[in-house]
């Protein structure tokens, strides 16, 4: 298994904004669709959204979330695809470029990794998960147009028109979204882990489980500890050193969304210094031990940030409040620019993907 840091990596893909072009190939069943544009953008210049570029984006989404996008999201995902041509058409007629420090401060904010050298962030990712579904060079390519667009963003919309909230605003935006303030289970993880393989077949995943129940035997039969179960029989390498130790893990959609339900129930249910029977993940077959555990938790006001505990969720609602603000800003830009630019969706090639959508954005 991936050390717990470079499942992150993974996240990337879904922490970044809809609609960026993936550059990989697209499924086989999905061939015949890609010969038409979807959409014809000209804002200076004329340039096709193809069924091509919204099959692999499509495809890509539906392979990290695992779900199959619903025809209005479809319509949605379209639609931000057409805002980014858009955005970025304005970007280069206003020579607006993204620069190499711009991208390398994008990825490290992304993975949370603040002094790491791009050498660094590219060797993580290459042994990630991520790189199955991305190559690197198409994971740059995202970057450069995602920093484009947000220097573009940045060069018309001064941060210094952002209105700063009331108290009395704060303090009612906390009100109304109380439950979203919830400082979820964490719990510091080892474990011993059974790979059934690559490929993942039936018999492997099999041979997996009995080489874990076989494990688990000698843990309950008081022949070995769980810390002797790891250097014996665990097959991730890289954490045994460590007695199996994967650091903290928080129960967050994004963490059931790559490691399953059945392995965050878990660590959900078990009381620090208890060990699991064996549970599957995605990558395999798992005993788990509990070595910290901090329970769910309703944040107040003057509770410490848990995305940055140097603050407070008071100074995060109201760095929320001002992000909205901002993102309203920009959306009326965009509403502008697609005003000024030349729109024409293609609906014979748009058919095969809306199902019954609703109506297109125009």
């Amino acid at each position: 298994m991936k050390s717990f840091s470079r499942v992150f990596f993974t996240m990337i893909i879904m922490l970044m904004p809809a609609g960026l072009i993936w550059a990989e190939k697209e499924s086989k069943e999905r061939k015949a669709l890609t010969s038409k544009p979807i959409a014809t953008v000209n804002l200076h210049k004329a340039e096709f959204l193809t069924s091509q570029d919204f099959a692999q984006e499509l495809q890509g989404i539906e392979m990290i979330t695992q779900t199959k996008l619903p025809a209005a999201s479809r319509v949605q995902l379209r639609d931000k695809m057409i805002d980014n041509m858009v955005v970025l058409q304005a970007a280069e007629r206003a020579k607006v470029k993204p620069t190499d420090k711009d991208i390398l401060e994008l990825l490290r904010r992304q993975v949370n990794q603040p002094t790491a050298t791009l050498n660094d962030l590219k060797k993580m990712y290459e042994t990630s998960e991520a790189a199955k579904v991305q190559k690197w060079d198409a994971l740059m390519a995202r970057l450069r147009q995602e920093s484009m667009i947000n220097n573009y963003y940045k060069k018309h919309i001064s941060r210094d028109s952002i209105k700063p909230p009331t108290d009395e605003e704060i303090r009612k935006a906390y009100a109304e979204h109380k439950s979203s303030f919830v400082m979820p289970v964490t719990a510091r993880v080892s474990h011993a882990f059974f790979s059934p393989g690559e490929s993942k077949t039936a018999s492997n995943k099999k041979a997996a489980r009995e080489r874990a129940e076989k494990a688990l035997a000698e843990l309950n039969n008081g022949r070995a500890s769980f810390e002797e179960v790891v250097r014996k029989f665990s097959e991730d390498k890289e954490s045994s050193v460590r007695l199996g130790d994967i650091g903290y893990i928080t129960d967050t959609p994004q963490a059931r969304q790559f490691l399953g339900n059945e392995f965050m129930d878990a660590i959900v249910r078990l009381r620090a210094g208890q060990t699991s029977g064996v549970v599957a993940s995605r990558e395999g077959y798992h005993i788990i031990k509990v070595t910290e555990k901090q329970n769910k938790k309703q944040l107040s006001l003057n509770d410490a940030n848990p995305v940055d505990p140097r603050s407070t969720v008071y100074q995060l609602v109201e760095q929320q409040l001002m992000e909205m603000q901002y993102a309203k800003k920009i959306q009326d830009l965009v509403k502008k620019l697609r005003t000024e630019a030349k729109i024409t969706i293609n609906e014979d090639a748009w058919k095969p993907w809306a199902g019954s959508a609703p109506a297109a954005k125009k």
